[in-house]
């Protein structure tokens, strides 16, 4: 095998969406990594004995814009095309990698140790592991980034309190655990098609049901106020039914 390739695909709900942070993440992948950060995206510590160059390169294609991280001849880069952001990790020289052998010595003892990957197909796995890791972790580091477009806009627009329709509607702290998990629980997918209804949102945001009625109470209460104030800043929508909420457009990337 001379050529292990591995991308993780970032999907967008449409290419406007990814447009809009396109050219911070550009900004910050161009003028905000340096050599160590690249270092530690392909999986490598710096040290005195590293000889080859570190190279960040930029290009503009058609489709959108192509940023490369590379290691001598290994690398890992972001392009996107349509509403597609992919994170794409190549391996050329796999010995520059790890892997955990094991074998027997004379006594019948099994001996672990790391050795360079080879080209070879048993190796596979490995390499997928590489380059999953490289993919993560540039994820990761570009999630960090700071944005100055649009979706800032829209983040301090959530923090903010609300007035609609002559009603007050309070502010959000996107960063605590209980709206993080309201957010992830909204996000999850599984309620875009058909909605939820007020138990249904429960069951995301506590882990044990309640026997106690006193508490299920409780609980539909708070359910029912947080689906207002998610309604109150247009993260989610009410059709028709009184029942069902379907989640609005702008709340998936």
């Amino acid at each position: 095998m001379d050529q292990a390739e591995v991308a993780t695909d970032i999907l967008f709900k449409s290419r406007a969406d990814r447009e809009r942070i396109r050219p911070d993440l550009v900004s910050a992948a161009v003028t905000g990594f340096g050599a160590t950060d690249v270092m530690r995206f392909l999986g490598q510590k710096p040290h005195h004995a590293l000889t080859g160059e570190v190279v960040i390169d930029s290009k503009k294609l058609p489709e959108g814009c192509r940023i490369t991280f590379r290691i001598r001849r290994n690398a890992v880069k972001r392009y996107d095309h349509l509403n597609v952001l992919r994170i794409e990790t190549t391996i050329n020289h796999p010995a520059e990698f790890k892997i955990l052998n094991s074998s027997e010595n004379a006594e019948g003892q099994v001996i672990c140790r790391w050795c360079p990957i080879r080209k070879g197909v048993s190796n596979f796995w490995r390499h997928a592991e590489v380059a999953h890791g490289a993919n993560s972790r540039l994820i990761d580091a570009l999630a960090n980034a700071p944005l100055k477009g649009n979706p800032t806009e829209a983040l301090d627009h959530l923090c903010r309190s609300q007035s609609k329709a002559g009603q007050y509607v309070a502010a959000f702290n996107p960063v605590t655990p209980e709206k993080i998990a309201l957010f992830k629980a909204l996000l999850a997918g599984e309620f875009h098609l058909n909605g939820f209804r007020n138990r249904d949102l429960q069951t995301k945001l506590y882990s044990d049901p309640s026997n106690n009625p006193i508490e299920t109470k409780r609980r539909t209460h708070r359910t029912s106020r947080l689906i207002a104030k998610l309604r109150g800043h247009g993260l989610i929508a009410k059709p028709r039914s009184r029942i069902l909420a379907s989640i609005a457009s702008r709340t998936t990337a």
